[in-house]
């Protein structure tokens, strides 16, 4: 079994840190840490950013004596590596997080930041924001992020179902993308050009990676585990539109989670955003179908591999056994070497 990257591999890791607007910036070569992915059940993603650098770096003292320092709560930064391998090289950026705490370590300072969707739970609305009539899922969801000068680039056909007739955005935006996600059937990640819609992920016939263990593989170790209560064979979507109440359901009728057999695990979506019955069982059907999807949790630990994604389709080939599911988490080590986890929902 192969527990680090070959010899030949060479990555060079970078932490660029930059203030707004005075737009001072720095280049640090981080000593440890991690960056974390997580898709949430909200529908974005969750990005976390923990790392320490060394506190004097380019004949200078870094650590913060005050608000406009560089490394002060409130900057950004972004992860870049440069990994050389057999000859080829490959640049990994990730996306962009805010610093939310920094804390002195004697020799070193230690960081942690979140990606900008954070701004969803740090940035409560005085008041509900009205979007414009005819208005589409994504149309909403842009409105909902411009209010921290955040834009939003989507493929084509992506959140084009309507949102009802004078459909407001709440004081409490998260809930108000949960229900835009919901609605539009779509995903929003963070990449380093921005944030990005997405179509809800789905299981491909082919995976985009494949990890085993055993002579050539990567993987140390890959356990698993389910609750019931995360299998819903049960969707219920309710909501109004010009003042009509409308509610749809969509339920396993066969197979091992059909409710004869497995009970009933109901789960209720909010269907603010949904404009019509129709959508309403389009919603609960993807909901059931999205959710459904996955019946086991695999927690795979494996020699860094940066094509490993939110969202990828990953065959895990382990103790004879395979098992194909879509990325839900990962974490990798800010020096892109070593070990990482990925977490991965199969079916």
């Amino acid at each position: 079994m192969i527990l680090d990257p070959s010899s030949s591999t060479n990555v060079v890791t970078e932490l660029v840190v930059w203030s707004y607007p005075e737009y001072e910036t720095h280049v640090f070569t981080p000593t440890k840490g991690t960056m974390t992915a997580k898709a949430l059940t909200e529908g974005w993603g969750d990005y976390v950013l923990d790392v320490a650098v060394p506190r004097e770096s380019g004949g200078k003292d870094w650590l913060p004596t005050g608000p406009e320092s560089l490394l002060a709560t409130g900057n950004t930064a972004t992860v870049r590596q440069t990994i050389s391998q057999a000859g080829k090289l490959i640049v990994f950026e990730s996306p962009h997080y805010r610093l939310d705490s920094w804390e002195e370590d004697g020799p070193e300072i230690r960081l942690s930041g979140h990606g900008f969707l954070s701004c969803l739970r740090d940035h409560v609305l005085a008041k509900p924001v009205q979007v414009a009539r005819s208005s589409t899922c994504l149309m909403a969801l842009r409105v909902t992020l411009e209010l921290d000068n955040l834009a939003v680039q989507a493929p084509d056909g992506v959140g084009n179902d309507p949102v009802p007739d004078g459909w407001v955005i709440g004081q409490k935006r998260d809930q108000a993308v949960a229900d835009l996600c919901s609605a539009g059937r779509m995903v929003i990640r963070e990449k380093l050009g921005g944030i990005v819609a997405l179509p809800a992920p789905t299981i491909k016939t082919s995976p985009d990676v494949v990890l085993r263990d055993g002579t050539g593989g990567t993987v140390v170790s890959a356990p698993s585990g389910f609750e019931r209560a995360k299998r819903p064979n049960h969707v219920v979507v309710s909501g109004s539109s010009d003042g009509v109440e409308f509610a749809a359901e969509a339920y396993e009728t066969d197979g091992p989670f059909k409710p004869a057999r497995y009970g009933w695990v109901s789960v209720e979506v909010s269907g603010d955003a949904v404009s019509s019955e129709a959508q309403a069982l389009l919603v609960a059907r993807a909901e059931l179908r999205r959710r459904g999807a996955y019946s086991e949790l695999v927690r795979v630990q494996c020699v860094t591999d940066w094509r490993i994604s939110l969202d990828q389709t990953v065959a895990i080939h382990v103790d004879g056994r395979t098992r194909v599911g879509i990325v839900t988490g990962v974490e990798m080590p800010i020096d892109g070497l070593g070990l990482m986890s990925v977490e991965v929902a199969c079916g």
